[in-house]
């Protein structure tokens, strides 16, 4: 359509002198604004029925049970608050001590040399009598979103610790594929977060030993 009302224009151009420019020119203005609302009501249909597919999509997971298989646990941590990095070490600790097949990655610029953390009394307490330390030491890992952007497949499974507002960072460092997410509830805001802390042993037990259910979510961007 562009084409066509372009050609159009230089043909007034060449046969009719300034009016018809100028004539020509409003006429294309009118067309183009024409063909830009078209787009967007296209545009706005277009999202309706994916969004549907998406629903129908949805139920079909939601009747589906399945089996995570897991090796590569990213924990996002809500930003500042204290209190969630020792929280966070308790749970890294009980992921090292009883999934030994797990690496954890955490997140670079708020744990890296966190002294908060503890990392070598962690690694310590979740080393089995027969195990090394330095053998253990390499499943603590540490992320960023360079990192993410190039591995974008290699986490199997997302833990956030914080409200709504941290799983929504996780849709924003995941910009192609998101992981499954397990959404624990540490905010002020808990519409998204579907597990309480205090049973998080159990859940991980849950996870790691039966079939689970999961929801579709749609980002919007």
């Amino acid at each position: 359509l562009a084409n066509d009302l372009n050609n159009e224009f230089v043909e007034s151009n060449d046969s009719s002198g300034n009016d018809n420019v100028a004539g020509g020119v409003n006429d294309l203005s009118r067309e183009m604004e024409k063909t830009n609302l078209y787009n967007k009501t296209k545009s706005h249909n277009q999202l309706n029925e994916t969004a549907h597919g998406v629903r129908m999509l949805n139920k079909d997971l939601f009747n589906t049970k399945f089996r995570l298989q897991i090796q590569n646990m990213l924990i996002v941590t809500k930003h500042y608050d204290d209190s969630l990095i020792f929280i966070t070490s308790e749970l890294v600790e009980h992921i090292l001590l009883n999934y030994k097949d797990v690496n954890v990655y955490l997140e670079e610029k708020m744990f890296y040399k966190n002294e908060n953390l503890e990392v070598d009394e962690i690694l310590k307490k979740s080393c089995s009598k027969t195990e090394k330390y330095e053998n253990n030491k390499n499943r603590i890992r540490y992320y960023n979103n360079g990192f993410i952007e190039k591995n974008n497949n290699l986490i199997d499974l997302v833990i956030t610790l914080g409200g709504d507002g941290t799983v929504l960072y996780v849709s924003n460092i995941f910009q192609k594929n998101v992981p499954p997410v397990m959404s624990f509830s540490l905010g002020s805001l808990g519409f998204l977060t579907n597990f309480e802390f205090e049973n998080y042993d159990k859940s991980l037990e849950k996870l790691f030993t039966k079939k689970v259910t999961t929801k579709l979510r749609m980002r919007l961007s």
